[in-house]
């Protein structure tokens, strides 16, 4: 993927405004939400590892056991921790904001916790 060898040559050469357009372009391109995870991880694009979370959380299918070895122990859990507390809030999480605020707030901290370890 030529925006994934133009992604390590911002860093490489430090040229950050060039890495932000590189990493818009490459968000609005991958759609898969493990995909972008996977290459959040790898490139250290932090803004990316919240919403990717969420969208793992909410997508249908559950993390495979391949997808949880790629992603790693701390976001596996993260995923499968959150996954259900959504479950166990079932439809309240999908018509009121509260819980989804609660989810939200937690994420946050769990996110923050972990930041040490990647």
């Amino acid at each position: 993927m030529e925006l994934e060898s133009a992604l390590e040559l911002t860093k490489l050469y430090e040229m950050p405004q060039i890495r932000s357009i590189v990493v818009k372009k490459l968000n609005d391109k991958i759609s898969c939400p493990f995909r972008k995870m996977e290459f959040a991880l790898k490139h250290d694009i932090k803004d990316w590892i919240k919403p990717c979370v969420m969208d793992l959380v909410e997508r249908d299918q559950r993390l495979t056991f391949e997808e949880a070895l790629k992603l790693g122990q701390p976001i596996s859990f993260i995923v499968a921790s959150l996954r259900e507390r959504v479950n166990l809030w079932g439809y309240q999480y999908r018509v009121h904001t509260e819980p989804l605020s609660r989810l939200d707030e937690e994420l946050d901290n769990i996110v923050r916790e972990c930041q040490q370890d990647w």
